[in-house]
């Protein structure tokens, strides 16, 4: 009668290939997912930035002047782009002609 088993040689060796494709793969995994978050980031900024610079030049402000979430929302940009803005670590709204900032290592 034949043994209808995995012998523990094969079981060690599909393990070991499972564990080295794990190791390869995912730092990858974690590096793109930093990747990403980092250009999310850097979207969500540029959308503030420009809303602030719209705001600047329609209520012809200079620059240096400091701006609001009140003076930005609704008319230059939604509520929720801006809750999504803050809820970045860091972030500032900043003043015109400045760059809003985050400390999410994009920007």
């Amino acid at each position: 009668m034949r043994n209808r088993g995995f012998s523990k040689f094969e079981l060690i060796a599909v393990i070991a290939i499972v564990m080295t494709a794990a190791a390869i793969g995912v730092p990858e995994i974690l590096a793109n997912q930093k990747a990403e978050a980092a250009k999310q980031c850097a979207f969500k900024l540029d959308r503030v930035n420009f809303a602030k610079e719209q705001w600047a030049l329609e209520h012809r402000q200079p620059s240096g002047t400091a701006v609001t979430q009140d003076e930005l929302v609704p008319g230059y940009i939604s509520l929720m782009h801006i809750d999504e803005a803050k809820a970045m670590p860091g972030f500032e709204i900043g003043k015109v002609g400045e760059k809003s900032s985050c400390k999410c290592g994009s920007n």
